[in-house]
C-alpha cells in the first residue's frame, strides 16, 4: 500500500542500521554486567564500531520509502546510489543492480514482490557483495532466497511462505510487527516476533538449536478484546517454492477440511536433494492440500491459545529423519527394517526407495544406496 507506515519504516530501517553498525545493545550488555567497569583499559573494545560516513548506500526501489531512506544516509554523509529495479525501463542515473552489489556497504530493499523481483537476491547476488556488507530487507520477504546449504555451498530458496497465520487467510488489520533477538550464540539463536491482528496480539518464538535440523516455533494469541473470537482456524502454513508435497497421510487432499483419519501431525515439500517438514502437532483441520495446518478454536476476552510447530529441514528426499523426529517428539516404540532391494536378475538396485504404509496410505519412504 502506497504510503502506509513511511515514517515507522524508516525509522525501522535505520535502527537495524545501527544497531548492527554501533552494536548498542552489546555494549550495554558489558556496561550492565561489569565488563566495561573491570576493563583493563579506559573502554571496552569488543566489537568493531563503523563509521558510515564515505561509505556507499544502495537503494533497490526508489519511491516514497526509497527516497526517504536515502534521504537519512545522505546526512550520515554515506554516498547513495539507486539501482535499476528489474522489470522497469532502465534509466541512464542508476545502476544495474550487478554493477551496483560490488561497492554497497549497505543495501536497502524497498520494491514490491512480483515476478520480476522474487528472488531478487540469491546465492549468485550474495557472493557479488563486500563480505561485511549489510543487507536490509524490509520489503517482502520472498525477495531474498532463504537458501539451504549442502556440502558448503549456497543452495536456493525452496519456501515461498512458512509463518503463522492467526484465522485462514482473512484480512489481517495489523498496525505493528516487532522483531527481537532474544539469544545469539553457540548454543542456541531465540528470536521472537510480536505483532497484533485487531484487538488478538500474537507473539511468535523461533529456536534453532546447534547441530539440529529443525527450528522449534511457539505461538501465542492473546485476546486483548471485548469481542469473543469463534470458530478461529489458527495456525501454521506451508507453502514450497517447486518440488513436490507430500500431504498430511491419511487425509485426502482438499481445499478445505478436518484432519479425522490423519496418521501423522506433518506435511513435507520435498524434491531430490531437499526436504522441508511442517510438524504441526495441534493440527485438527487443514486446507490447501495440506499447505495449511489449523486448529479450530475459539478465543474469549482476556483469553490465550499457544500453538507449538517444528520445522525441519533435511538435504535429500529421505523422510528417515522425518520419522526419527516423530519417533523422538511422540515417544513412539522404534523399529528396524533390513534387507536389500534388487533386480528380478539379482541384481543391487542403484539407489532404491522403500515405502512405508500405514493403513493402507504412504505414510513415509527412505532411501538406500547399492540395494
Amino acid at each position: 500500500m502506497r504510503g502506509y507506515c513511511t515514517p515507522s519504516v524508516v525509522q525501522h530501517v535505520w535502527a537495524m542500521i545501527l544497531g548492527l553498525t554501533q552494536h548498542v545493545a552489546e555494549y550495554r550488555r558489558l556496561a550492565v554486567d561489569g565488563s566495561w567497569a573491570g576493563s583493563a583499559q579506559f573502554t571496552v573494545h569488543a566489537q568493531p564500531i563503523r563509521e558510515l560516513a564515505g561509505r556507499t548506500f544502495g537503494v533497490v526501489g526508489w519511491g516514497e520509502l526509497g527516497r526517504a531512506v536515502a534521504g537519512i544516509a545522505e546526512g550520515f554523509g554515506m554516498r547513495v546510489k539507486v539501482a535499476n529495479r528489474p522489470g522497469s525501463p532502465r534509466q541512464a542515473d542508476r545502476l544495474d543492480l550487478r554493477e551496483l552489489l560490488p561497492i554497497a556497504d549497505i543495501l536497502s530493499l524497498h520494491c514490491p514482490l512480483n515476478d520480476a523481483t522474487a528472488s531478487l537476491i540469491g546465492a549468485a547476488e550474495l557472493a557479488l557483495m563486500k563480505p561485511d556488507a549489510l543487507l536490509i530487507n524490509t520489503a517482502r520477504g520472498a525477495i531474498v532466497d532463504v537458501a539451504p546449504v549442502r556440502a558448503g555451498l549456497v543452495g536456493h530458496d525452496h519456501v515461498v511462505f512458512a509463518d503463522f497465520i492467526p484465522n485462514a487467510w482473512s484480512a489481517w488489520p495489523n498496525t505493528y510487527q516487532r522483531v527481537r533477538i532474544l539469544e545469539r550464540g553457540p548454543a542456541q539463536v531465540v528470536i521472537r516476533t510480536r505483532r497484533d491482528w485487531g484487538k488478538v496480539r500474537i507473539e511468535t518464538t523461533y529456536t534453532l538449536r546447534s547441530h539440529s535440523d529443525s527450528i522449534a516455533i511457539r505461538t501465542t494469541m492473546r485476546n486483548d478484546g471485548a469481542e469473543v473470537l469463534k470458530n478461529l482456524l489458527s495456525g501454521m502454513t506451508l507453502w514450497p517454492k517447486g518440488g513436490f508435497l507430500f500431504g498430511v497421510p491419511g487425509v485426502k487432499p482438499s481445499v478445505a477440511s478436518g484432519a479425522t483419519g490423519a496418521l501423522a501431525d506433518r506435511v513435507v515439500a520435498y524434491d531430490r536433494h531437499w526436504t522441508v517438514t511442517l510438524h504441526a502437532p495441534y493440527l485438527d483441520h487443514l486446507a490447501n492440500e495440506s499447505r495449511d495446518l489449523f486448529r479450530m478454536h475459539t478465543l474469549a476476552p482476556g483469553a490465550t491459545a499457544t500453538f507449538t510447530a517444528r520445522l525441519q529441514v533435511g538435504s535429500s528426499c529421505d523422510l528417515a529423519p522425518v520419522v526419527r523426529a516423530d519417533i523422538a517428539h511422540f515417544h513412539l516404540p522404534p523399529a528396524r527394517v533390513h534387507g536389500a532391494v534388487r533386480t528380478s536378475g539379482g541384481r543391487a538396485v542403484a539407489h532404491p526407495v522403500v515405502v512405508a504404509l500405514k493403513q493402507g496410505h504412504t505414510y513415509a519412504w527412505t532411501c538406500g544406496d547399492n540395494g
